[in-house]
């Protein structure tokens, strides 16, 4: 039997503050292959292999402070995030954050531990030397980039440093796993556009939604692991959306229930190795979020920040109150996170890619 979920739909009219719709039943995600220690460790050898030949481990790009990029660690492999050579964050911020680093302390520990980790980038996109030579130091050569999840748009000033480092790592053909706002930055690079409130949930969705797997993405190496469906969390007001017809090189792996391509691959032979996700596939899901009710400070913390900036603008168009927005987070949403089942196949796929080099 299908579960009833709030869904915000586009505002067609002031009778539309509130949309109910009927949604294929959530999958538990009790189907996803499981990650082996023998797979685990065919991994740290083939990162080990990959650091002998001169390449620089997993570059993972964290975006201002958000607690996606703590829950990102966290779902990589202990052997792996605790090895330096083979795991090495970026932390792109602007001067405002470093007064703020401490609200997100495991952003703060690893800065204060490996201060060349870093980059501080102001609103414009301006950017001093240090930070500069930072920044490319840190792109040089790594075996793969995980470009995370962050706040704002593709387009905005502060990224664009970081975006001239992510082109040239596509042209070099680096392996790339993009998520969140990094699917959106791949998808700004590859000439894409991004679309407010056109389709169900495009102005906001929230919460665990259901993932429709598509015939390439049961071809690729990560998400031929995740099944026919799988359910992941969505926190995003953007949509990408090709601007004109979808280029050739870009295959659409997985899309959501109103049919918006929410996991992309490109082609490596013409533009790259990438694979991306508009989902959070590192959330961990383990309680009902209520303002009564504790939860994992990644998640909890996401949301209240959200919440508050949003606000105003989803009063103004949908007419919600703070109470209508908790309404669409509920139990029946939060399945467990896919966490390492994601991301170690992810990292290995992106070894495998380097290997094969």
């Amino acid at each position: 039997m299908a579960e009833k979920v709030a869904v915000i739909y586009p505002k067609k009219g002031s009778s539309y503050n509130k949309v109910y719709q009927e949604l294929d039943q959530f999958s538990d995600n009790k189907h996803i292959q499981k990650v082996t220690v023998s797979q685990t460790r065919g991994l740290l050898e083939d990162l080990n292999e990959l650091k002998l030949r001169g390449f620089g481990g997993i570059l993972h790009v964290v975006n201002g402070l958000t607690w996606t990029g703590v829950s990102i660690a966290e779902s990589i492999p202990e052997s792996i995030r605790n090895n330096p050579e083979l795991y090495r964050q970026v932390h792109i911020l602007t001067p405002a954050h470093l007064d703020k680093l401490d609200s997100v302390l495991p952003h703060a520990e690893y800065i204060r531990k490996y201060p060349e980790s870093a980059v501080i980038i102001n609103p414009d996109g301006s950017i001093i030397r240090e930070s500069k030579v930072k920044l490319e130091r840190l792109f040089r050569s790594p075996t793969g980039i995980i470009l995370g999840g962050g706040d704002g748009h593709p387009g905005d000033g502060v990224y664009r440093p970081l975006l001239e480092q992510v082109y040239k790592s596509i042209k070099s053909k680096t392996p790339i796993t993009a998520i969140c706002l990094g699917h959106q930055m791949i998808g700004d690079i590859l000439g894409g556009e991004f679309r407010n409130g056109e389709v169900i949930g495009g102005f906001f969705q929230l919460g665990s939604q259901n993932v429709h797997v598509l015939e390439d993405g049961k071809k690729q190496e990560v998400f031929k692991r995740l099944g026919d469906n799988f359910t992941s969390v969505f926190v995003n007001k953007l949509h990408y959306r090709f601007d004109k017809d979808k280029p050739p090189f870009i295959r659409v792996l997985a899309e959501d229930i109103a049919k918006n391509p929410v996991a992309l691959e490109i082609d490596g032979e013409k533009e790259g190795q990438i694979i991306t996700a508009q989902f959070h596939p590192e959330f961990f899901m383990v309680d009902k979020i209520s303002s009564s009710k504790s939860v994992h400070p990644a998640l909890k913390g996401l949301v209240q920040d959200l919440l508050t900036r949003q606000m105003g603008s989803l009063k103004r168009t949908y007419d919600f109150k703070m109470t209508d927005l908790l309404d669409l987070i509920d139990e029946r949403r939060l399945f467990p996170h896919l966490g390492k089942r994601f991301f170690s196949p992810a990292i290995s796929w992106m070894a495998k890619m380097r290997l094969q080099d």
